[in-house]
């Protein structure tokens, strides 16, 4: 989903990039009722086509995990696109061996994220994910257990991330580039 935050009485344009699997989206328009200096909120979720089987796509890398994703080097895509943020979000299912490690290194590597949503990690703490994958900050939510854990990793020389609200199941911000 997609989440702008604008004020009442400014004009400003917004051009999002759909991709060519967007088959619609569901668009919520509303008054902030939290908002001081009467701000909307739009949220945009999209629903995608069904990827195509694994088979069908390319063959760049074996990953010990099945990821279903077919991007092309450098995370450039064929379709022209002029954002200057890439997001990236990965239901890891836990984030402590050497396997996710490797895998992770290579999907950053290959599509080279402005930011990186992990969930499931199964971690208490994500400090060793910032340092060794080259992030300067991070927002998280710690495993209860060996359930749930996510995290939000970014670089601040890229854009800032504005927490707004942290639960044990979510985490809400604002991103600006």
């Amino acid at each position: 989903s997609l989440t702008i935050s604008m004020h009442a009485n400014v004009e400003r344009r917004y051009l999002i990039q759909a991709p060519t699997t967007l088959e619609t989206t569901s668009l919520n328009i509303r008054l902030d009722p939290y908002s001081v200096d009467q701000r909307y909120v739009v949220l945009m979720i999209p629903t995608l086509a069904v990827p195509p089987p694994m088979e069908d796509l390319p063959q760049h890398h074996q990953l010990n995990m099945q990821l279903g994703m077919s991007l092309l080097p450098g995370g450039n895509s064929s379709i022209p696109v002029c954002s200057s943020m890439k997001i990236m979000l990965w239901n890891c299912r836990g984030a402590h061996g050497p396997e996710f490690r490797r895998n992770l290194r290579f999907l950053l590597d290959w599509n080279n994220p402005t930011i990186l949503f992990l969930t499931e990690t199964r971690m208490e703490d994500h400090a060793p994910l910032l340092h060794d994958f080259n992030f300067t900050d991070l927002v998280q939510v710690a495993a209860q257990g060996y359930l749930g854990g996510i995290c939000v990793l970014w670089r601040v020389d890229e854009l800032t991330v504005d927490p707004l609200a942290i639960t044990a199941q979510e985490i809400h911000a604002t991103v600006q580039v």
